[in-house]
């Protein structure tokens, strides 16, 4: 190697990168390390904040509610599940209502299978002292819709 190539690599080295690492650490002189880690809240408030928003559209659309008048007691039942879309009929001192509109008991039929669409579930709404008399047209004007799935609103954690 010649003068010329040595003068071009030391004016090279000169403006790199590794000449000012140098100046930043200097030689001869040993730093103490520190170990800091700093706690990154970005990304933690991120995870919450999708859990929180989670969390409130799971629980806000995955049940139904029902109305229940002031003077019908609901039987009450140990185990039970969420109400989901279905079609209630709620059953008064033997008349028949779908969505507060009464029904007679001969156009009961009709008027479910007018109404099925895409539901497949009926929800049957009565005072716990009602009678199976009252009951049992419901139940046999539902499966005659074409309901697979009839269930009874009851009051959940009650034995009675």
């Amino acid at each position: 190697m010649d003068l010329k190539e040595s003068q071009i690599l030391n004016s090279s080295f000169i403006q790199s990168g590794l000449q000012s690492q140098g100046v930043i650490r200097p030689k001869g002189i040993k730093l103490k390390k520190v170990l800091s880690s700093g706690l990154m809240l970005t990304s933690l408030v991120d995870c919450f904040t999708i859990l929180v928003v989670y969390l409130l559209v799971a629980t806000s659309f995955g049940s139904q509610e029902l109305q229940i008048p002031k003077d019908m007691v609901l039987p009450g039942a140990e185990n039970s599940v969420a109400l989901s879309a279905s079609i209630v009929i709620r059953v008064e001192d033997g008349q028949y209502k779908i969505n507060d509109e009464s029904v007679k008991l001969e156009n009961l039929s009709d008027k479910l299978i007018e109404m099925r669409g895409d539901v497949d579930a009926i929800v049957i709404q009565a005072d716990k002292r009602s009678d199976y008399s009252s009951l049992n047209p419901v139940v046999l004007s539902s499966l005659q819709a074409g309901f697979k799935k009839i269930k009874f609103a009851v009051l959940q954690g009650d034995k009675g």
